[in-house]
């Protein structure tokens, strides 16, 4: 599981994983490169174990394309996991690219489609038009 919250208009990340892949950063006019190194145990640990989960926060440089993605999208029997990392960031580094497209081609890609399971976001984070945001005060809570 990777979970991440993104705060647009200050433009950070922050995301922890249990077990999955880094993900994926393509600011706009820069390499792509891998983010969010915090990882933790997976999910399925047995009854009374306490594990914990570290998290990491990334600057965003708004606007960029975020790509999330599980194992299946990247593991073979035959290479190495960074490979299919790179293979990704390849991709990704062709900017001019629609985020669809890109995920499209993202899964043709996939090294061994119908062995594993797999999942993909590609996210295009861009900073909000001011007249969308909008200020929540937290009303003081009575005891």
């Amino acid at each position: 599981m990777w979970i991440g919250r993104i705060d647009p208009p200050v433009g950070v990340l922050v995301s922890a994983s249990a077990g999955h892949p880094p993900a994926l950063l393509a600011p706009d006019g820069e390499a792509p490169r891998r983010i969010g190194s915090a990882t933790g145990p997976p999910l399925n640990l047995p009854m009374g174990t306490r594990p914990v989960w570290g998290r990491t926060r990334d600057v965003l440089p708004i606007p960029c394309t975020l790509v999330a993605y599980t194992d299946g999208m990247v593991e073979s029997r035959e290479q190495p996991i960074d490979h299919g990392i790179d293979r990704l960031l390849g991709l990704l580094a062709d900017q001019g690219t629609a985020i669809d497209v890109l995920a499209d081609e993202m899964v043709a890609s996939r090294p061994d489609p119908g062995r594993d399971d797999a999942a993909l976001v590609v996210l295009r984070v861009v900073r909000p038009e001011p007249s969308l945001l909008v200020r929540v005060e937290r009303a003081p809570v009575e005891e």
